[in-house]
């Protein structure tokens, strides 16, 4: 009886990273590192990656503006951007909302140049 009402008492946190960057490497490594820590912190937890479209930022600068119209650079900006989805089922909200505050902040220590941003529901 007590095992029914242990299961009707779990919730499901469901968060939502979206994880940006200017190169593919530096996501891949925060979301090898979110992997690793979460497979050791919650086990009951699953990971579901989706690749969104690349964004490509283009720019055209005149070289002289005075003499030559002709003699141009352009430049181009590539924004890579992953969303991860993180289920975990958990029956003591508050620790669980406090472990993972510690693991995202430790995340954004280890890995420079990707910004993180997180959206939580309850299910």
């Amino acid at each position: 009886m007590e095992m029914q009402t242990n299961i009707q008492n779990q919730t499901n946190i469901q968060i939502q990273l979206k994880v940006t960057g200017y190169h593919y490497y530096y996501i891949n490594r925060v979301v090898l590192l979110l992997r690793e820590k979460l497979k050791n912190s919650f086990p009951q937890a699953t990971l579901h990656q989706t690749f969104l479209p690349e964004k490509i930022e283009q720019f055209t600068v005149l070289r002289s503006p005075h003499v030559d119209k002709k003699a141009r650079d352009q430049f181009s900006r590539n924004i890579q951007t992953r969303l991860l989805t993180l289920t975990i089922k958990s029956v003591d909200m508050p620790t669980t909302t406090r472990d993972l505050n510690k693991l995202f902040n430790s995340l954004n220590d280890v890995v420079v140049g990707v910004s993180i941003r997180i959206r939580t529901t309850l299910k």
